[in-house]
Order: C-alpha cells, then structure tokens, then sequence
C-alpha cells in the first residue's frame, strides 16, 4: 500500500502554535468528517519545508475505517509505522470524531473517540512540534493543545 494513496487532494488548513508539544501536552482534534483526511503535526521553520513531521491518515472504507501513522524525518516519509482498524460502527463518516495525541518523555499516544488505538516512539524532541496541519473532507469543531 502506497503511503500517498492517504492524502487528499484539497487545500489544507495549518496553524502554528507556541507552546510545543512535550511530555504531558495534550493535541486533541474534534470534528466532522465527510470522508479521508489527514492530520499532520510537524517541526520547521514552515509548512512546507517541515524537515520532520508526525502525519496520522484516516481513511473511510466500509466496513472498517483504517487509521495510518507514520512519520517523516530528512524530506523522506516512512512506511506507515503503525496501522489499525476499527469498526465503521465506531468511526462514521458525517458522525463527531475525536483524535487524541498524548506526549510522554518516549512516545506519543494516540486515541481516537478516547478510546488508545496505538503508540509509538519520537522521532524528534516533540517540544519542536511547532504547527499543524489538517487536509480531506472533515469540518473541524475544535482544536486544542493543552
């Protein structure tokens, strides 16, 4: 499975942010997706020239919604680190959707629905975490780092 096969062909929405995103931070991401979208957290100078980079890609498919985490270091993306599953039932397009990024001093976190579907390790110190990206066909409620 080609990893660019995720990626929506839209116009993204990003946003940098101040804070960083270290141990004990919180990224949560509410909203309302019609379809595929992705969701990137990255560390540069700007958008576009992240030099590293966290991208979870979610993909409505029935009967089960695929949920893909990867991340990018050196212009190059990995293959997808971690990939999971989850029943249509719990993740509706058009339905609330919730995304959850916990940092520890190791790993990040993820939840989806507050319900942990996976973690995996930095690839970079996470308080360099400086802007994110949301692209796809998904109407954002609310984001908050906290």
């Amino acid at each position: 499975m080609a990893f660019s096969h995720f990626f929506e062909p839209s116009t993204a929405i990003v946003e940098r942010f101040d804070c960083g995103l270290g141990p004990g931070k919180n990224f949560t991401l509410q909203a309302v997706p019609s379809g595929n979208f992705t969701v990137s957290l990255m560390a540069g100078d700007c958008p576009g020239s992240a030099d590293i980079a966290l991208l979870v890609s979610v993909k409505f498919k029935k009967p089960t919604t695929e949920m893909l985490f990867a991340c990018r270091t050196d212009g190059q993306w990995s293959e997808p680190e971690y990939c999971c599953t989850c029943p249509c039932s719990s993740l509706e397009a058009n339905a609330p959707f919730e995304l959850g990024l916990s940092v520890s001093c190791q790993y990040f976190k993820i939840s989806v629905n507050r319900k942990v579907v996976g973690k995996f390790d930095h690839r970079c110190d996470p308080n360099l975490v400086n802007h994110y990206s949301v692209a796809g066909a998904v109407s954002l409620r609310v984001v908050s780092i906290h």
